[in-house]
């Protein structure tokens, strides 16, 4: 992620004070949100995005019905 990116606990801290991502509170940060989209993309029938996910996600989404 850019330098630019922040990360709130917005339940502990609603007035966003704290930067957990600047923190290192976050280092599977990208790996989940790329996973995430990856397996939304899958769902909406792109099967280029398999091939984007990791192989537990793979598996979590075949248990569901979403991959073969």
């Amino acid at each position: 992620m850019d330098k630019g990116t922040e990360m709130f606990d917005l339940r502990a801290d609603p007035e966003e004070k704290k930067d957990i991502y600047a923190e290192g509170a976050a280092p599977d940060l990208e790996r989940i949100l790329a996973e995430a989209n990856a397996a939304r993309e899958v769902a909406l029938g792109n099967d280029v995005a398999a091939s984007q996910l990791s192989d537990d996600a793979r598996d979590r989404l075949k248990a569901l019905g979403y991959l073969q």
